[in-house]
């Protein structure tokens, strides 16, 4: 399959320290294809220039509906009340069908808790899918949380259909060009006609998609698997001697989701990437005074 791979993203109300642990973990890691970020009136030019000088392709928006001029055909009958975890795929789905041809495969990801430790790109193939799952223990039943938001999105004969399933994260989703498409027009389908487009809605409709659309060429990956480790409901993680984490087979995950989750975690990604603890103060105070 021809094309580039691309790693797309959105930051909005983050500088560049923030978002330094993903910047510099994919360097590191030898990802050399394109990355996309939208990026939106909140951040910093000195962000923005930090960002455009290693090679990163940003997608200006603004914070107010429609957020980007052209982009109108997106959000047909999309209420403007629709929030930013929402309103992204709909920012990606515009990107991706503006660049037919362009792209094999896409990582759709967050970007402030997220860092790499292999490309992750080399382990996938390239006619698939990948959703990736949370802890063993996160299931719809027993997850307040995401049982809510499930509830909200689909209703309860959806919500009941997958009630023991393992939660799948919507913060990261990878697959070939033509499966995210269809996976980003299933949403977009999802948010229109609704006024209660909050907070989680994203999460309910991302794990509807993976569990009741059949699609022979969908993965659905445990949190066990050296892929993606979804750090928010594990109780413990473990570590090679080196520091990068590592599942109970002592394989090396390639990515590393919501590491901001463990103050020890916290720590060492920020020293690594970041700096040490004098260096981290003196970017924050820096950013708060840069344009």
């Amino acid at each position: 399959m021809s094309g580039k791979n691309l790693v797309l993203t959105i930051l909005h109300h983050y500088n560049y320290p923030l978002i330094e642990p993903f910047i510099k973990s994919l360097k590191e890691v030898g990802y050399k294809d394109d990355l996309v970020v939208f990026i939106s009136d909140t951040t910093s030019k000195t962000t923005r220039k930090i960002l455009q000088k290693q090679g990163v392709t940003l997608v200006e928006f603004k914070n107010k509906y429609p957020f980007i001029e052209g982009y109108e055909d997106v959000f047909k009958d999309i209420s403007p009340g629709i929030t930013i975890n929402n309103y992204r795929f709909l920012l990606f789905l515009k990107y991706l069908v503006d660049n037919p041809g362009k792209y094999k495969n896409v990582m759709l990801t967050d970007i402030r808790d997220v860092i790499f430790q292999k490309n992750i790109f080399d382990e996938l193939a390239d006619d698939k899918i990948y959703y990736f799952l949370e802890d063993a223990s996160e299931v719809f039943r027993t997850s307040t949380l995401n049982h809510k938001w499930c509830l909200h999105a689909n209703g309860p004969e959806i919500t009941n259909q997958i009630i023991d399933e393992n939660v799948s994260c919507a913060g990261i989703t990878i697959g070939s060009y033509e499966q995210v498409i269809n996976y980003l027009l299933y949403l977009q389908s999802r948010l229109k006609f609704r006024d209660d487009l909050h907070w989680g809605l994203d999460q309910g409709l991302h794990n509807a998609y993976i569990y009741t659309i059949p699609n022979q060429s969908a993965v659905i990956v445990p949190n066990t698997q050296p892929l993606i480790l979804t750090l928010g409901a594990c109780k413990t993680f473990k570590r090679e001697s080196d520091g990068e984490l590592i599942n109970d087979l002592n394989e090396r995950y390639s990515v590393v989701h919501q590491w901001d989750r463990f103050g020890d975690l916290i720590v060492s990604v920020k020293r690594k990437y970041v700096g040490n603890r004098l260096m981290q103060r003196f970017k924050k105070a820096l950013f708060t005074v840069l344009p």
